[in-house]
């Protein structure tokens, strides 16, 4: 269970979420929304792309294994995009498989979890990385 009075805030930040396991995808997004973010979802490589026509997220959560590629290729991709709309947004992978794609062959990514992965723990790394403090830590 999530204690929501000790998640960071990420109020006001825009997450794209890339992932084909819906259950995760759902779970994922209604943690982050806990955390105050706006979520996008996206279920494929073809998805997020389209998605990032229409916005441009603070940052991505990206499935590593897709049905459409990988998440090192929809990388790729973001980082060969003009800045204003893609190439300097914080991209954070996961992957239901670390022998695959283990930590130390796949760069450029802010941060990289295994799933199972500790919600929490993934609220308060994209916290960091955007620069935000706890909840509990904000004046009341």
């Amino acid at each position: 269970m999530i204690d929501a009075g000790t998640l960071p805030s990420l109020i006001g930040a825009s997450i794209l979420v890339v992932d084909d396991n819906e259950d995760f995808l759902e779970l994922l997004s209604t943690t982050l929304q806990m955390c105050g973010a706006r979520t996008l979802a996206a279920v494929s490589v073809a998805q997020a792309r389209a998605a990032l026509e229409a916005v441009t997220p603070d940052l991505v959560i990206c499935d590593l294994v897709l049905p459409d590629g990988t998440g090192t290729e929809f990388l790729e991709w973001l980082r060969a995009r003009p800045h204003k709309v893609g190439s300097a947004i914080a991209t954070v992978a996961v992957t239901a498989f670390p022998r695959s794609f283990p930590a130390m062959r796949v760069d450029g990514f802010a941060a990289y979890f295994v799933k199972p992965v500790v919600l929490d723990e993934v609220c308060r790394s994209i916290a960091s990385i955007l620069g935000r403090r706890a909840i509990s830590d904000l004046p009341r």
